[in-house]
């Protein structure tokens, strides 16, 4: 599976969620195989696979169990949450999860690529609502922020 950084989507559901975002990045993951389950399938795959830790710190969790159920059907509506990361929208091909740590909010949409076969799409966003604390706590986060991703979406398939 690789990992690739690409230019933030802008045709996304996640490029219009923060008008004037303070942080956008974005990333291409080639699967091994065809994502016939369709985007459902691809994300509890992506929750579901990841290594305790990075349960417990990008979801509050490190139970199967507890994730098995905020999993649930997989239908992951609006309103609904995994562990901390609550779906904000959804279309056929994308979900918008996101988090808000009351200084900066923090949105990452997983989309089956329109470009390439075998491929999901990654975007994040990122706004300050408290300047000067969002920006010193990104400052920190920022280095690790991209090797998260690369090691979550590897852990995926």
């Amino acid at each position: 599976m690789d990992v690739t950084e690409v230019v933030p989507l802008t045709d996304s559901l996640i490029a219009s969620i923060f008008e004037n975002a303070d942080y956008r990045d974005g990333f291409r993951v080639s699967l091994s195989r065809d994502p016939h389950a369709g985007i459902e399938g691809f994300v509890t795959d992506y929750f579901r696979n990841q290594p305790a830790w990075l349960r417990l710190v990008s979801m509050n969790t490190m139970s199967l169990s507890k994730l098995a159920r905020a999993i649930g059907d997989e239908s992951y509506r609006p309103g609904t949450a995994i562990g901390s990361w609550k779906i904000y929208e959804r279309s056929t091909d994308e979900i918008v999860f996101g988090d808000s740590m009351g200084f900066m909010e923090y949105r990452f949409s997983l989309r089956l690529s329109r470009k390439e076969p075998c491929s999901v799409e990654v975007s994040t966003s990122v706004r300050y609502l408290w300047r000067r604390t969002g920006r010193f706590y990104f400052a920190i986060v920022r280095p690790w922020h991209k090797r998260f991703i690369r090691m979550s979406l590897r852990h995926a398939l």
